[in-house]
């Protein structure tokens, strides 16, 4: 069950704001070889489950015209969107990474395959500390085989079902690539990946001074603090849709709390050539 936090990019067609998506496990090998495991997809406008059907690590969503409507990504604000991954067995050994590719489905399957969009789009996969995009498995230790008969009747000492725990000794060895049935294998070939963005800020100081704010354009998380401290003799504010710091005397300042993400134009109201910008980030 994948959990993943989603950005629109608005630079695209208004249709793109539904999308289809695509998770793929895999093993990386100690060896340096990568095994397909499994995958699972989604269309991010089924976002509401159904209860009767639904389990906590299988949603099963209800797929109706009025709920889709109602989850349409947005431009800018991070939507949660829930990727069932199919159900599989498969060991995964010490020493090896799990690792967790998303995209777009389109031409990566072996004996069929999904049509990929016409238009192509830009969507922005948050992993940050407020919107955590995570993967969650169902873990089983030790293989158990029951010890019911199949046929309901009590077993007989030649037909019994034994139970037991199969130990890791018994599954150390590491099957050769490929010789899995429909889990290819390749050699493991790390993507080419920029370093994590930095995490906004929760508090920046911004000084007005020479009748301009000394940053034009400062970042902050949500529920970050923005504080202007006024140098000039001219009193000045910091004034945007839904906040004003109030006219400033000099040396005197005032803050301001970003609950929502967003991007906050503002200006000084005696003086409407003073513009800022706050940018607050989920």
């Amino acid at each position: 069950m994948a959990d993943l936090w989603l950005t629109w990019d608005p630079t695209g067609t208004p249709e793109q704001n539904v999308t289809d998506v695509e998770v793929t496990i895999s093993e990386v090998t100690p060896e340096g070889n990568e095994v397909y495991v499994q995958s699972g997809w989604a269309r991010t406008s089924f976002c509401v489950d159904d209860p009767t059907l639904s389990f906590p690590l299988a949603p099963w969503a209800t797929g109706t015209e009025a709920d889709a409507a109602n989850c349409q990504l947005q431009p800018g604000v991070p939507t949660q969107v829930r990727v069932p991954v199919f159900p599989f067995g498969h060991i995964f050994r010490a020493g090896s990474q799990i690792r967790v590719s998303v995209d777009a489905p389109g031409a990566s399957r072996v004996l069929w395959t999904f049509d990929s969009a016409p238009d192509p789009a830009t969507h922005t996969l948050h992993v940050s500390a407020t919107r955590s995009s995570k993967i969650t498995l169902p873990v089983v230790t030790n293989q158990i085989v029951d010890t019911a008969s199949p046929t309901g009747v009590a077993p007989s000492p030649a037909t019994r079902w034994v139970r037991r725990a199969v130990t890791a000794p018994v599954l150390a060895a590491v099957p050769a690539c490929g010789i899995l049935r429909a889990q290819p294998c390749r050699t493991y070939v790390p993507w080419p990946t920029s370093p994590p963005p930095q995490s906004a800020p929760s508090s920046v100081a911004v000084d007005i001074s020479g009748f301009a704010f000394a940053e034009a354009e400062v970042r902050v998380r949500v529920g970050g603090t923005v504080t202007w401290t006024n140098r000039d003799v001219a009193q000045h504010s910091a004034t945007g849709n839904g906040f004003s710091t109030g006219l400033l005397p000099q040396g005197q300042s005032a803050s301001v709390t970003f609950n929502t993400p967003g991007t906050y134009q503002y200006q000084c109201s005696p003086h409407p050539s003073m513009r800022g910008t706050v940018i607050v980030e989920p």
